[in-house]
């Protein structure tokens, strides 16, 4: 790469051979930021390492990370500790980044010194297509995120446009809304828990929060 890149995308990948080259154009086709992408193969037993590896082979911006099975968020800290850009995203294997989703993105943060992060509309895609935008947490790992940002006092802008689109498929680790509620039910748990220990009191209010209520499985 002849410049430094001005955002390191980090992308958890897991069995994720049938989308992931897909997953992977959608932030390379975007030249108005200069990105790298760090693929972190979480002990997949398809072909995505090989696939991600012969990318990488044809384009510099592509660096494949190999690892043992550990979930989503262990793979997301491998690549944050070979991120080399001063700005970070994160992308499912199966998710697509819209076209002028990057630099509108980066836009944001170099605008408000103040921002640390933002976070943006979902919609669901393939199929039922583009809908009306929403801000959309697929996962617990998800909702504990944010929580501990909001908890942290980290200044979070929400991006009205979509940040990224959602691939619905038989494989969807949010498939299972039983178990995702539990798990849900859990990190807001753990959420209340972090706050009492540190003393803070009354109620969690943000932005973000709002919107992640509103996502909440049935209602």
């Amino acid at each position: 790469m002849s410049e430094s890149p001005q955002l390191s995308v980090i992308m958890p990948a897991f069995n994720g051979v049938a989308f992931i080259e897909q997953a992977i154009a959608s932030v390379l086709d975007q030249c108005e930021v200069r990105s790298e992408i760090i693929v972190v193969d979480d002990g997949s037993e398809d072909d995505t390492a090989a696939c991600v590896d012969r990318l990488a082979q044809r384009d510099r911006r592509i660096l494949l990370v190999r690892g043992a099975r550990g979930g989503v968020a262990t793979a997301r800290n491998r690549g944050l500790h070979r991120a080399t850009a001063p700005l970070v995203s994160f992308l499912d294997q199966d998710d697509l980044k819209p076209a002028g989703g990057l630099i509108r993105h980066v836009d944001l943060l170099k605008a408000d010194p103040d921002t640390q992060a933002v976070v943006g509309e979902s919609p669901e895609a393939d199929p039922p297509g583009p809908r009306a935008g929403q801000l959309r947490c697929v996962r617990g790992g998800d909702y504990d995120f944010y929580l501990r940002m909001i908890e942290a006092g980290v200044a979070v802008t929400i991006d009205d446009e979509v940040a990224l689109l959602h691939r619905r498929h038989g494989g969807n680790a949010s498939g299972d809304r039983p178990a995702l509620s539990r798990e849900l039910l859990y990190v807001f748990q753990r959420s209340v828990q972090r706050r009492r220990q540190s003393g803070q009191s009354g109620a969690l209010r943000h932005p973000l929060l709002d919107a992640m209520r509103a996502q909440w499985p049935g209602g």
